[in-house]
């Protein structure tokens, strides 16, 4: 997924697992980042994975805005399988205001 995104001009940063933002996402990650996108896949991790960067971004003094982008609506797994649903519309998903 995070191939997706950067081969379509989109920053990303993947982090694998439900669990992994609480040991994984630094505050070095994110300097200069003001809006960030948090993918909530369609599966049973993916409420977790967006409760733990919510945790994690608190614990690291995050200032920017964060969002939950929900795949389930979307009819998609994962940012690739949106990807493949509708290839003319994908980068649109990804443009701000959210």
């Amino acid at each position: 997924d995070c191939w997706t995104l950067l081969f379509h001009g989109i920053p990303a940063l993947a982090l694998p697992g439900a669990d992994s933002p609480r040991t994984t996402l630094k505050r070095e990650h994110l300097g200069g980042i003001k809006k960030l996108l948090v993918v909530q896949e369609d599966d049973r991790g993916g409420a977790a994975f967006v409760r733990n960067v919510a945790a994690q971004l608190r614990a690291i003094g995050f200032k920017g805005k964060a969002s939950r982008f929900d795949m389930k609506p979307l009819g998609a797994k994962d940012l690739s399988d949106l990807y493949l649903l509708d290839p003319k519309k994908f980068k649109g998903w990804f443009s701000w205001p959210r």
